[in-house]
């Protein structure tokens, strides 16, 4: 998570990040004997969605800076 003495340390006017979180998959019918993919780190019944949460929570702790 962004610290304020980083932000402030780096000088940086732009910051970049993905902002998302894991979540469960929403299917109704999960073979579990069938692979979807074969990334050994990526879950099979998961997926990656934006977080609204803590875009808005770093977007507040950078206006404080």
């Amino acid at each position: 998570m962004l610290k304020k003495r980083d932000a402030q340390n780096a000088g940086a006017t732009e910051f970049h990040l993905t902002g998302r979180k894991i979540i469960e998959s929403e299917m109704t019918f999960q073979r579990q004997n069938i692979s979807i993919g074969n990334a050994s780190d990526i879950p099979e019944f998961s997926r990656k969605v934006v977080d609204p949460d803590m875009i808005r929570s770093i977007i507040n702790k950078l206006k404080l800076i």
